[in-house]
């Protein structure tokens, strides 16, 4: 299921990874969704010396990155997946240089542009959101989904600028700036907060501890002497405090715990030293633990840092990517006449450079209380997540990427793009063996995450899907650099049960890896022989699913047993059959009775898709799990934006109001990973609060 935003589509991932030097010069990767690797290649041993009469410096740094036939190659490749329906192509670039290159932290990547184009530099250009990444050991932080958002400005007027060697700072025009962008933006969506009295480095680290700010914007005259980059802040009496950057990033991570972005109105604030003697205050603010910084590379006048802000935070706020802020803000620049010979820079940790969670709409009867029931039910133990097929987008291939390579695999007469049930049961039927179009569809789905993970191809052979996935340490890589997965999250809330359509262990490994690890992972064996007894004991779990113990329960099948996925027509059929005939001792009790008194949450599900027709007719639909006289099914569904049209939220309720005459339902209209992060988000905070 798309993850895309706006109605665009979400851009194709590049990373650029461009290395230390070594003997034979330095070595550069591109890696695309994460998925597809290019490289790596070589490029000249000595970074390109740029000469503003010879040539655009955008365009020499170009040229010197593509000599590499394998980027270009990439490039070329990545651009043209990206384009579609004539539109321009859209590709986010996250340039991620190595710490031991000091020399290339200095160039200025950000006029990057390619010769046919050399006055619209990929910094600047809507289709190509920019940032440089900086990939660390600890997790980046969730987005932003509480609304308004909060943003302390701190702004630094020394009453002795004369004596420091700077000109004086004009703190109420300053204000008056960010308060009309502000403004411009709504209370209701951010909420600008100025810190009183003297901005002394005590006093900004205590209101950075206490306010919960998730935006800090410091004013401040800077500059990089020997000893390293440095603001100016101020003293109780009004003059001058010197703070250096290791100390201004000391502060940021005893305090700021939950900051999401640092803007450095600070002249050189992004200034690095080739010796690398010492970082930039923006890349010493990342290392302290602010995912996102932006800072200037050079001294910057007045008109140009303030209209540099205003188009920064409008764009911001109205798109909740901080790259694509950054660039629309350097265009802003470009058309107003800021010429820049370094314009400012973005560094971020933020894989998709989403700062700002996009908050979903929820359908139903009394939607104002959906949060806070739906809260309430999780602390009570009340929820019940059902993973759909949606929730693998980014990790694994859906059935629409698997049809085509099961079609050539055995030769399907017809068109590839028929559905993988139908392809499958040609395969079964003219294959003569049930097992082996299943074992062939686990074997694709483990080769592109082997591929995805850069797995040797001897480690993929080496292990099954699951074998392979926990093998892979999948869950380590997760919590390291993206703490908004899907699994991880609802991994991360106190649950003792959790069932999913999906065959993978992904779930299974979240839990294992937040401490969680599952007492039971099971599965309907509906393809076992049929008993002679209807009436037998009924099934339920050998230990009782706990929050330290949890289970997850299998509902068409899991990849430890290939002859237990539902994959051709008739294993939907016959599945209805057994599930129809043989619930009790198919599906364990405490299961069937989740499934009646929890609140359902239903998540990663397209409308019409056989796995929701087949959830909903083959096991909700059962008559044994009706509710008892006076109860109602509770149920909140998530439903993807770019699966169906926005203004039909009604016939979505509408239609799984169908299958459940009177049942309490509530559609969220909304990404799979903006409603669990928001929930996830909402329940800590209220927990904590």
């Amino acid at each position: 299921m798309a993850q895309g935003y706006g109605s665009r589509g979400e851009p194709a991932d590049l990373e650029i990874h461009v290395q230390a030097a070594q003997a034979g010069g330095y070595t550069v990767e591109l890696v695309v969704d994460q998925l597809q690797h290019f490289g790596p290649g070589q490029l000249g041993p000595e970074p390109p010396l740029l000469a503003p009469d010879e040539e655009a410096p955008g365009v020499t740094l170009y040229r010197w990155l593509m000599a590499s036939e394998e980027l270009a190659r990439g490039w070329a490749e990545a651009r043209g997946q990206a384009e579609s329906g004539g539109r321009a192509p859209l590709r986010r670039i996250r340039l991620r240089l190595d710490a031991e290159a000091p020399e290339l932290h200095a160039l200025p990547w950000e006029l990057l542009a390619e010769p046919e184009h050399p006055g619209a530099p990929w910094a600047a250009s809507e289709e190509t959101p920019f940032s440089r990444y900086l990939g660390l050991s600890s997790p980046p932080g969730h987005p932003v989904f509480e609304r308004p958002a909060r943003m302390l400005v701190a702004i630094a007027a020394p009453t002795d600028c004369d004596r420091l060697g700077f000109h004086p700072l004009d703190a109420e025009a300053e204000w008056q700036v960010l308060a009309s962008a502000a403004g411009e933006i709504g209370p209701e969506r951010l909420v600008v907060e100025r810190l009183d009295g003297r901005v002394t480095l005590a006093r900004l680290e205590e209101q950075l501890a206490t306010g919960g700010f998730h935006l800090l914007h410091l004013v401040a005259h800077g500059r990089v002497p020997e000893l390293g980059p440095l603001v100016y802040l101020e003293k109780e009496d009004g003059s001058g405090q010197r703070v250096l950057g290791t100390e201004l990033a000391a502060c940021l991570k005893r305090s700021a715990s939950g900051l999401r972005l640092l803007f450095l109105a600070s002249c050189e604030s992004a200034v690095e030293e080739p010796s690398g003697a010492s970082a930039s205050l923006a890349r010493q603010a990342i290392e302290a633990g602010v995912p996102a910084v932006v800072a200037f590379a050079e001294k910057v006048t007045i008109p140009t840092s303030r209209a540099f802000t205003g188009a920064f935070y409008g764009a911001l706020v109205e798109d909740g990517r901080v790259d694509r802020a950054a660039n629309r803000a350097r265009s802003a620049l470009m058309a107003a006449g800021h010429q820049a010979s370094r314009p400012p820079v973005l560094l971020s940790r933020l894989v998709g450079g989403c700062l700002f969670g996009a908050r979903g709409r929820v359908v139903g009867k009394e939607a104002d209380g959906f949060w806070r029931r739906l809260v309430k039910a999780l602390r009570r133990k009340d929820a019940l997540p059902i993973l759909g097929p949606g929730v693998l987008a980014g990790l694994l291939p859906d059935r629409a990427e698997l049809a085509p390579r099961l079609a050539s695999e055995y030769g399907y007469p017809f068109a590839h793009s028929d559905p993988l049930s139908r392809i499958a049961q040609h395969a079964t039927v003219h294959g003569g063996e049930r097992v082996q179009p299943r074992q062939d569809v686990l074997k694709f789905m483990a080769e592109d995450f082997a591929r995805r993970y850069r797995l040797s191809g001897r480690e993929g052979a080496e292990h099954d899907l699951c074998g392979l996935i926990a093998a892979s340490g999948w869950s380590e890589r997760v919590r390291r650099g993206d703490e908004g997965e899907i699994h991880h999250l609802l991994a991360d809330l106190p649950l003792p049960l959790y069932l999913t359509t999906n065959w993978d262990n992904l779930l299974a490994q979240a839990l294992t890896g937040l401490g969680r690890p599952p007492a039971e992972e099971g599965w309907v064996r509906w393809y076992e022989p049929e008993t002679e007894r209807l009436g037998e004991e009924e099934l339920d779990f050998a230990d009782e699913p706990t929050v330290a113990r949890p289970v997850v329960f299998h509902l068409f099948g899991s990849a430890r047993k290939p002859s237990s996925l539902l994959v051709a027509e008739d294993d939907a059929f016959d599945y209805l059959v057994r599930v129809g005939r043989q619930i009790e001792q198919l599906v364990p009790l405490r299961v069937r009775e989740d499934l009646v008194n929890k609140v359902l949450l239903l998540l990663g599900f397209e409308f019409g898709e056989p796995a929701l027709h087949l959830l909903l007719r083959g096991l909700l639909g059962h008559p044994a799990l009706r509710p008892e006289d006076g109860l109602r099914l509770r149920v909140a569904v998530q439903v993807d934006p770019d699966a169906t049209e926005r203004d039909e939220a009604e016939r979505a309720r509408d239609y799984i109001q169908g299958y459940f005459q009177g049942a309490d339902i509530h559609v969220y209209w909304g990404s799979t990973r903006n409603f669990v992060a928001e929930l996830h988000e909402r329940f800590h905070r209220e927990s904590h609060g």
